[in-house]
């Protein structure tokens, strides 16, 4: 089922919203009636992401037992980042059961940036490694979808999301934007953007792949 951010506040009264996907961590409790404390740091995930939440807590004086449900940014990003976050919300279902729901954020960022006034068609991207991008391309005649695409496939003019690590150099022209969940979550809150997560893992357009060991003697070569 999808969900609207209105929609899901609405039911749950209370949402922490974890977003590893780049280097820069955001954690944010929400609450019913716009009420919202945010927190972010430029640390690895596995620190950062539990002092965030701290912090985020604090500030409304609410235990984490009394959030009522969770939140994630599934990708594309950083995988360590995004599994970590996974991890925690299932260690905390564990100890006390609680919905959980993923979002794109590379696909919110791109729908709010056309909020914002840029005018269509132009896509969010982010590096795919294997020479291919994430594209989230936004049009007047579709409906924006993540796709994985190789260089010559993105449509231009294209915008890439502050602090995500790339291995190959941005295409020409390529805008680099804030990437903030603070601003592009409120600005796409009446969105169906929220997808029900039983099982929270990262987003992966598909399963990994491993090379089989194929047993034998070793010989040396011959001379």
């Amino acid at each position: 089922m999808v969900h609207s951010l209105d929609d899901l506040l609405h039911a749950c009264e209370s949402l922490l919203v974890l977003d590893c996907a780049s280097s820069r961590v955001h954690v944010g409790l929400l609450r019913k009636g716009n009420q919202a404390a945010w927190a972010h740091r430029d640390e690895p995930a596995g620190s950062a992401l539990f002092a965030c939440v701290d912090e985020v807590t604090a500030k409304f004086g609410m235990p984490l037992p009394a959030v009522r449900a969770f939140a994630f940014n599934d990708g594309p990003g950083s995988i360590l980042g995004i599994r970590t976050a996974a991890v925690a919300i299932r260690t905390w279902q564990a100890v006390h059961p609680r919905p959980a729901y993923r979002y794109s954020g590379l696909l919110a960022l791109a729908l709010a940036e056309r909020i914002r006034g840029r005018t269509p068609p132009f896509s969010a991207i982010a590096d795919a490694r294997r020479d291919t991008w994430h594209q989230v391309k936004v049009s007047d005649d579709s409906e924006p979808k993540l796709l994985r695409v190789a260089p010559a496939d993105l449509t231009p003019p294209c915008v890439a999301p502050e602090h995500f690590r790339t291995w190959a150099a941005l295409p020409p022209g390529t805008e680099l934007i804030p990437s903030i969940p603070r601003d592009f979550l409120e600005q796409t809150r009446n969105l169906a953007l929220w997808h029900d997560a039983p099982d929270p893992d990262a987003f992966l357009h598909e399963d990994p792949s491993y090379k089989t060991w194929q047993p034998g003697v070793h010989r040396a070569p011959s001379p």
